[in-house]
């Protein structure tokens, strides 16, 4: 989903930098990543830190910030595993908080060499989790339902120094996180999507790309599903 999003905003003429696990980023054999790639464990404060001022030194001050890095290990309450409880709500959650302070802090320190009205953005990327109560899930619904208040919180407290924050609920996408969902899981899902089908990566890209668009310039604590019509 990432890959998809920094392709959809890289046509539409936006210079980008994604972060990724180092890792990740020495597997990639496909070499087609639209911009700069920095290995990062965003669980780590000082490497954000240090990939927001690299991005400063790289290139300028970013005006636009989305968080879509995503873990889930689905594990019910008696038999779950702490350490796949703490590792999906620090990236899922701690990490999308963090990044958002270190942009806001970016935004602000910057703000002598924009002109007068420029306006900032961000987008995290939750889920319909956030709302539903699928048994195993206790830790991906929990660190996507905090994004969504964060979200709320961020427009709030960001909106007076010209930073709009919105968040996007996708329904299930076929990503390598989703990969192992039973025929089952997945049959049920459609069943309740009024559209009949799943959305596409780059359908999610384009609404994360409208709301970083000046289309949007008024939308800011909103919370757009993209579902095709399934709430929860």
């Amino acid at each position: 989903m990432g890959g998809a999003i920094c392709q959809g905003l890289q046509a539409t003429g936006w210079t980008v930098a994604g972060l990724d696990l180092p890792d990740v980023i020495d597997s990639r054999n496909d070499r087609t990543f639209p911009g700069l790639l920095l290995g990062v464990d965003i669980t780590s404060t000082r490497d954000l830190e240090s990939a927001f001022d690299e991005v400063t030194r790289l290139a300028s001050t970013p005006t636009a910030l989305v968080n879509c890095a995503g873990v889930s290990a689905d594990d019910r309450l008696l038999q779950m595993s702490f350490d796949h409880l703490r590792r999906t709500i620090e990236v899922n959650l701690i990490a999308a908080i963090a990044a958002m302070s270190l942009f806001a802090r970016h935004w602000v320190a910057d703000q002598s060499r924009r002109r007068a009205g420029d306006t900032g953005a961000i987008v995290n990327v939750c889920s319909l989790s956030a709302y539903g109560a699928n048994a195993g899930q206790s830790a991906y619904a929990s660190s996507k339902a905090g994004l969504v208040a964060a979200t709320r919180v961020a427009a709030n407290e960001l909106g007076p120094v010209g930073l709009r924050v919105n968040a996007i609920l996708p329904s299930f996408v076929s990503t390598p996180l989703t990969a192992r969902a039973a025929d089952e899981v997945r049959a049920s899902l459609l069943r309740r999507t009024p559209l009949g089908r799943f959305p596409h990566l780059d359908e999610v890209a384009a609404a994360v790309t409208w709301l970083l668009s000046p289309e949007a310039s008024y939308v800011s604590g909103a919370e757009l599903r993209v579902s095709g019509g399934r709430l929860f």
